[in-house]
């Protein structure tokens, strides 16, 4: 007989006057409509829904605050500390009970001086920020985030109905064995064991190759649950994956956001990356995302794909920008290869495109600053690699010829000149004479110091063994350096300890210990015994010195 009704405000006009609204009259405003049949689902909610302030939220601003209050309406302060206090200790920070408890007090004599019975969040975050948080505003926008706010998340038990994309994806996670794995929270490696600490999918099982598929379809809908971990550069002809597994409360409400694109995963995963992509003008983003349509085994939208990616290719002009998309286009071919996937168009894209960048190389390395050409010696190393993988002699040509027009070009900026140079010798392109030509043109001191500190840069990148086993190079670097007035060599020493510092380790002391002999060998060398070849070199500087120094002590 009481009926109590609990709207929001956008509803409250249809209550204003139930007598005016009957079954009979609703039968009348129905009558000769057809019939469509309809689906209910139930949504679950969330404290951040909760929380905000602009589209279907209720407006609530601290709901995990106002439940912990609600729980413990007398010991609310000292709850809200002691879990502000453990969760700095989770995110690595120091954190004292002792800090908890000063937190507190400070807390109730905010509250005290202001006039208040207990503390409010105002009190609490400022104590919290004074004691906790360090005086860090990060470490309390942590804290806020979490305990304020919160982060719980409603659920729908089983049974009750809910929207078809949900009901999609808890039949995937039960067929993959994955349904333990949803809503558990941290990170942690997929499939990890104590033998395989980040654990590892082999695609060539069909339930392991069904998770990939899964967690990339979810990727592109932007529900990161997995993060795939690079496996080095060959890893995309592999069939093994590595995921870092995170779960976070928003990604059912972003699920039922994304239903609108589909009942299933693959029909949502394939419309929404379908839209995504027609906001997309970049080349190489546009050349990821067919990758990444293709790891989600969504082939049926690859077509449409390719020719925005065509559209968008032949509409650019950046050389630069088709250099640094050409990378994943070449192991996107590669990755369709070993999944049996046709790529024969991305073959084609290649082909097209390559002419271009050679054609335009050259002038994209002049007049550049130092920023930009870093940005193009990277481009550069890496498509020489993707290149040289695919295996296409007739492509590769085409790359050096273009590589060598850098080359020869004295306009190019000094860093991508001196790595093509580099290239092309490693790959007998250019025979030893040019490149001793070169060496001595380049390290000459008219070119001054930081075109020459530029040079060295790119010709060794990442390649420390040509100074270990080209002396001329080693000696003709060791007398530039030695040349360098004090205020130059500080000008150049940045750039050329970024050069170095890209060797491993054993090249370090390999280089170091050639640099350190030939003052020694210079030294003794109208005096010095003959010392067998088999000592290590050790014991050979240790007989040097023992002759030394019985030399001068008679």
């Amino acid at each position: 007989e009481r009926i109590a009704v609990i709207v929001r405000a956008w509803h409250g006009p249809a209550l204003a006057d139930l007598g005016a609204y009957s079954v009979k009259g609703d039968r009348e405003q129905l009558k000769g409509l057809s019939k469509v049949k309809i689906a209910t689902a139930f949504v679950p909610w969330s404290y951040p829904r909760l929380a905000r302030e602009s589209g279907y939220g209720a407006g609530v601003q601290s709901p995990a605050w106002y439940r912990l209050l609600f729980k413990h309406p007398q010991k609310a302060t000292e709850h809200w500390m002691v879990a502000a206090a453990q969760l700095m200790r989770e995110e690595q920070f120091d954190a004292s009970p002792a800090q908890a408890a000063d937190g507190v007090q400070l807390a109730r004599s905010l509250a005290s001086m202001r006039e208040q019975e207990l503390p409010g969040l105002t009190e609490l975050h400022q104590a919290a920020l004074s004691t906790l948080a360090s005086g860090a505003t990060e470490r309390l926008e942590l804290i806020r985030e979490k305990l304020s706010l919160g982060v719980r998340v409603g659920k729908v038990p089983e049974g009750v109905s809910t929207i078809p994309l949900m009901a999609d994806l808890q039949r995937e996670l039960k067929a993959t064995r994955l349904k333990s794995l949803w809503e558990v929270t941290g990170q942690h490696y997929l499939r990890a064991t104590k033998a395989q600490a980040r654990g590892g999918l082999d695609l060539r099982k069909s339930n392991h190759l069904r998770i990939s598929h899964l967690l990339h379809r979810l990727n592109l809908l932007k529900i990161n649950w997995g993060q795939l971990q690079p496996l080095g550069p060959n890893s995309l002809g592999s069939f093994k994956e590595i995921w870092l597994m995170e779960w976070q409360p928003e990604f059912n409400l972003q699920l039922l956001e994304k239903s609108s694109y589909g009942n299933t995963l693959p029909q949502a995963a394939s419309r929404y990356t379908l839209e995504v992509a027609q906001e997309i003008n970049s080349v190489g983003t546009l050349a990821q995302l067919v990758l990444q349509v293709l790891q989600a085994e969504l082939v049926t939208i690859v077509p449409k794909l390719l020719q925005r990616l065509r559209l968008r290719a032949t509409q650019t002009r950046d050389v630069s920008a088709l250099l640094q998309a050409l990378p994943t286009l070449v192991n996107t071919s590669r990755y369709g290869d070993s999944r049996k996937t046709d790529t024969s168009a991305l073959l084609l894209l290649i082909d097209e495109l390559l002419p271009r960048i050679t054609a335009g190389l050259s002038a994209a390395a002049s007049q550049i600053d130092d920023d930009q050409a870093e940005l193009l010696t990277q481009a550069i190393q890496l498509a020489n690699y993707a290149l040289a993988q695919l295996e296409q002699t007739e492509l590769f040509l085409l790359w050096q010829d273009g590589l060598e027009r850098l080359a020869r070009n004295p306009a190019s900026h000094p860093l991508p000149r001196g790595l093509v140079w580099r290239l092309l010798f490693d790959q007998q392109r250019l025979n030893i004479q040019e490149t001793e030509k070169e060496l001595y043109r380049a390290l000459s001191p008219a070119n001054g110091a930081a075109e020459v500190a530029h040079w060295v840069a790119g010709f060794l990148r990442a390649s420390g063994q040509l100074l270990l086993h080209y002396d001329p190079l080693r000696e003709l670097l060791n007398e530039w350096v030695a040349s360098l007035s004090w205020e130059v060599f500080e000008e150049t020493l940045p750039l050329l300890r970024r050069t170095f510092a890209d060797f491993n380790p054993q090249e370090k002391r390999s280089l170091f210990a050639l640099l350190e002999r030939p003052p020694v060998q210079q030294k003794t060398s109208q005096t010095k015994p003959q010392i067998s070849d088999q000592l290590l070199p050790d014991q050979e500087q240790l007989l040097l010195s023992l002759y030394d120094w019985t030399g001068s002590n008679g």
